[in-house]
């Protein structure tokens, strides 16, 4: 494992390593991810989802007395966008520990060190966000053009508030989309993608998502399995999934009442969710080929049938195509009518790019990968 400090201030460092070690893995597997008043939710397998990014992932972390406080992936990826490619680092993981999540703690108020730290320390700090090269990913070099991006729940107030102070901007907006089925059936047109059908894919998807901004092929990712639906041969329509498991603490509104309290007790209901250990497939580099979009339902019925759940899970730019064939055009299930979470907020950081060269990443709608949720 390779670390490094990038900045220190007055028993505060900043690191970048290239593996999250015991305590990093230890506190993400403990934080409660989500706002008070909206989604909240526990992440299983930790380790695992780490595993699945590989060697593009590195981690942030803010040590105060060489003891951990907080702790953010950053993950790099070559995305496109009108067939254009850009440099990125997405970042996931967001993670404080309790101590640092309120302003007053033990009845006293924060340290000197700490209180210096929400003014020069952390404006100093939160420029590593403007400078990919000290993210110590391969090829990445002072000077270049880069884009910091990640993925915020609207009610998350401390989160915007922070990535704002390190210069991002809110671009784009997305919602998630849930499939069900009771009792969900598989379809012999739908199958495991071979090695031979990855370069038509290919082709399919670079196609669906050509105007889409933030697009990566994430088909290969570890622990991620590609399934087709073909018809005579020829492949109709494609999508990934991975099995995930949450534990769901907190659904809002009127409808997360009755998914927390009364569905895992009603009979077919609890099929589809239960808050105790949630189970779905996380869905992503879903396409189908013109008019041809009723494909879609049986291609996520039968994941659902390989991954041993009732459920899928997708997120979607709220304004791009794909939602509107997967809201207004097909039977999703039931799930996905008692559905009511707010839209989650795409931010992104620019280096070196105008305002005219800015406003394409405004206007595309934005791709969502399935992985960045499993």
């Amino acid at each position: 494992m390779s670390e490094r400090v990038v900045f220190n201030y007055r028993g505060l460092e900043v690191k970048v390593s290239d593996e999250a070690d015991e305590e990093i893995t230890g506190l993400l597997s403990t934080t409660v991810v989500g706002s008070e008043g909206g989604m909240q939710y526990i992440m299983r397998d930790i380790p695992g989802k780490i595993r699945a990014y590989g060697e593009c992932m590195h981690f942030v972390t803010l040590r105060r007395n060489y003891s951990l406080a907080a702790v953010i992936g950053a993950c790099f990826r070559i995305i496109s966008l009108g067939g254009n490619k850009f440099q990125t680092t997405f970042l996931r993981f967001l993670s404080f520990r309790q101590l640092y999540q309120t302003e007053r703690f033990s009845g006293r108020s924060r340290s000197r060190h700490v209180e210096e730290g929400r003014g020069s320390f952390r404006s100093q700090a939160l420029r590593i966000f403007s400078k990919p090269h000290l993210m110590g990913f391969p090829g990445v070099k002072e000077g270049d053009r880069h884009i910091f991006y990640a993925l915020v729940e609207s009610r998350n107030e401390r989160t915007k508030n922070i990535i704002q102070q390190a210069g991002f901007e809110h671009i784009r907006s997305f919602l998630t989309v849930a499939f069900s089925r009771f009792s969900p059936v598989s379809s012999p047109s739908v199958s495991l993608a071979r090695s031979d059908d990855y370069p038509v894919i290919e082709r399919h998807l670079n196609e669906f998502y050509n105007d889409y901004s933030f697009y990566f092929d994430d088909t290969g990712v570890s622990d991620r399995r590609y399934y087709v639906l073909k018809e005579n041969g020829r492949i109709i329509a494609g999508v990934s999934a991975i099995p995930t498991e949450h534990v769901i603490k907190n659904v809002p509104g009127v409808w997360g009442w009755i998914m927390m309290k009364v569905l895992p007790f009603a009979p077919y209901y609890r099929r589809l969710f239960h808050p105790g250990l949630f189970r779905f497939a996380a869905l992503g580099s879903i396409f189908h080929l013109p008019g041809r979009e009723e494909a879609l339902v049986p291609l996520f019925e039968s994941v659902c049938v390989a991954a041993g759940c009732n459920t899928a899970l997708t997120w979607v730019d709220d304004r791009g195509p794909l939602y509107e064939t997967l809201r207004n055009r097909l039977d999703m299930g039931a799930l996905n009518r008692m559905l009511n979470a707010r839209p989650g907020l795409v931010y992104a950081n620019f280096t070196g790019y105008s305002e005219e060269e800015k406003e394409a990443f405004y206007e595309a709608p934005a791709y969502i990968s399935g992985v960045d949720f499993s």
